[in-house]
């Protein structure tokens, strides 16, 4: 891996963040692509949107596609801006990966199915019920059909530090008050350097595949706020079950996309002891 030069484009993404910082003391040359100006001092910046040509530093053998817009709900409301990063990326750098030689990692999600299914392994037929889903498998498609050299992660639930709803229930218990948790939505999460280190290794490791990750079961909002009442040794009767059927348009049933690795139990645990 020293002698191979990457490049992450979408640098300033939390997980293109956590990737570059894996990367950068292992000896080789990792420029960063990124859409907000003043965020790297040595980044080159790009605006996906309208970008026609794409700039890359010669010798580079490996890019990481991290610019996305990941917001559901922007892309339910804006599905052209959307598409446009989304899948107007994909069609800009394949050419570019197939002339120079560079394999394409690109990072999709278990939104493009329908959550219905048990396991959700890559050979099931994707049916994605929102936006961001179809936008993805769309981009995937794309790839699987025009791109030389290519991996493809699709990703569950990822928790990092500037989680917004763990705080906040974290800072409500703490001052005596109560949360309510939903226990008809799942996740299967995995921590920000789990996914980092799982995109890291199998990108050297594995060729023109759809790989998943995620953590190798689920549990419900209401069973992690149950987990961090126990972090925090307050009573559980400080938790309160509710349901998302009146407030979320998009939920799934099933988000495990392999049962192979650490349980979302391991998994969030860890977490809340960084939270």
């Amino acid at each position: 891996m020293k002698n191979i030069k990457t490049m992450i484009i979408g640098g300033d993404s939390k997980l293109g963040k956590a990737l570059y910082e894996k990367m950068r003391n292992s000896g080789g040359y990792y420029p960063i692509v990124t859409s907000r100006r003043g965020n790297h001092a040595d980044a080159i910046y790009l605006d996906m949107e309208r970008a026609d040509n794409i700039f890359i530093p010669d010798g580079v053998k490996i890019i990481y596609l991290f610019a996305a817009e990941t917001s559901i709900d922007k892309c339910e409301q804006c599905p052209e801006k959307t598409a446009s990063v989304n899948i107007g990326a994909v069609e800009k750098i394949i050419p570019i990966c197939n002339e120079q030689n560079i394999k394409l990692i690109f990072p999709s999600t278990n939104l493009v199915f329908s959550g219905l299914e048990s396991i959700l392994t890559p050979d099931i037929k994707c049916h994605p019920a929102c936006e961001y889903g179809r936008q993805k498998l769309l981009a995937e498609k794309i790839i699987r059909k025009e791109c030389t050299s290519y991996l493809i992660v699709r990703l569950g639930k990822i928790l990092d530090e500037s989680n917004i709803l763990f705080k906040k229930w974290k800072t409500a218990l703490m001052n005596g008050e109560t949360i309510t948790a939903f226990n008809d939505l799942f996740i299967a999460p995995v921590t920000m350097g789990q996914a980092a280190d799982f995109i890291l290794k199998s990108s050297f490791a594995v060729n023109n595949e759809i790989i998943h990750f995620s953590a190798s079961t689920q549990m419900s909002y209401y069973q992690i706020g149950l987990l961090l009442a126990e972090t925090l040794k307050i009573p559980y009767d400080r938790i309160i079950a509710g349901s998302c059927q009146t407030c979320l348009k998009h939920q799934q049933d099933n988000v495990v996309l392999d049962d192979s690795g650490n349980t979302a139990e391991h998994n969030i645990r860890e977490f809340f002891q960084q939270l």
